[in-house]
């Protein structure tokens, strides 16, 4: 797959997007917290001698309403998750298999049978930490070579039930390691989430937080150049990472291969962008990640 041209539209601002987003994030916290203090309550009644006060059982009563509502509501919820994984699944592994076909990279729909590389690979880039339970299923492996450089793509779901989190990754090989780093839409941040580095651009603050232990490299990696090409990417990309020797976007999970290609488009923009001085100043020493990765499956 080679470079192609994209669109060098503004980014546009989602206020709409953004409460929905919000919204649901605190709702969801509240039916789960609401469950959560309800069953205490139960329990903390169900321990006691008597009923026969007129206020416990009043409390009892409305606690067992509460703990019912929350358990219908997450389990409608989960219906809706789980029943929308279904939908989106099969026309995109269809899409995305002729696809590897039809410009040589390979696929593999499940990750039973990975190359150890890969494998590695997938464990390194994936969201969360290695002490997840139960371990986050990977599916709909793309492996191959995009501008000259190692490229992946890949399904991963973690948790279980109503809160089951799912990504959709798009990773392109850099030519070293840098330190980690995040740059992620506003409208992705839940309530109460503050940007702890502010940039001379207010429309790059207002779209975006950059996230990374020095300040210094997040200053240096976000320079104005590297600021103006971020306010300019599709709305799709929402989340950019530095994971080591990678460069990760987070794609829509209704993937297609109109996204795999706009998306490695704008990371390769993005590593091009990247100035020599942050490579001399923070670029560590430490072979590179992706250095056994050879797009095997």
């Amino acid at each position: 797959m080679t470079q192609g041209d994209a669109a060098n539209r503004p980014r546009q601002n989602r206020p709409a997007r953004r409460w929905v987003r919000r919204t649901g994030q605190t709702l969801g916290a509240i039916v789960a917290t609401s469950g959560f203090i309800s069953c205490g309550v139960i329990s903390g009644i169900a321990e006691l001698p008597s009923f026969d006060h007129p206020a416990i059982a009043l409390i009892f009563a409305g606690a067992l309403v509460v703990f019912v509502v929350s358990a219908v509501l997450g389990a409608i919820w989960a219906s809706v998750v789980l029943v929308r994984q279904l939908v989106l699944r099969w026309p995109r592994r269809r899409a995305l298999k002729r696809m590897a076909q039809q410009i040589g990279w390979q696929w593999q729909p499940r990750a039973a049978h990975l190359h150890t590389s890969t494998r590695s690979a997938l464990e390194h880039l994936r969201p969360g930490s290695g002490e997840d339970k139960p371990r986050p299923k990977f599916s709909e492996v793309l492996t191959g070579t995009f501008g000259g450089a190692p490229a992946i793509a890949f399904h991963v779901e973690r948790g279980v039930s109503y809160e089951l989190e799912v990504d959709q990754l798009v990773a392109l090989g850099l030519p070293g390691m840098l330190p980690d780093l995040l740059v992620i839409d506003r409208a992705e941040d839940a309530y109460g989430v503050a940007a702890r580095q502010q940039f001379e651009s207010a429309r790059f603050n207002h779209h975006w937080r950059v996230d990374t232990r020095d300040p210094r490299y997040g200053s240096a990696f976000t320079h104005p150049h590297m600021m103006e090409l971020l306010n300019s990417l599709d709305l799709s990309i929402t989340e950019i990472r530095v994971r080591g020797a990678w460069l990760v976007s987070h794609a829509p999970t209704a993937f297609t291969p109109q996204l795999l290609q706009l998306h490695l488009d704008a990371l390769a923009r993005i590593a091009a962008q990247i100035p020599a001085w942050v490579w001399q100043d923070f670029s560590t020493a430490a072979p590179s990640a992706n250095a056994g990765f050879r797009g095997q499956n």
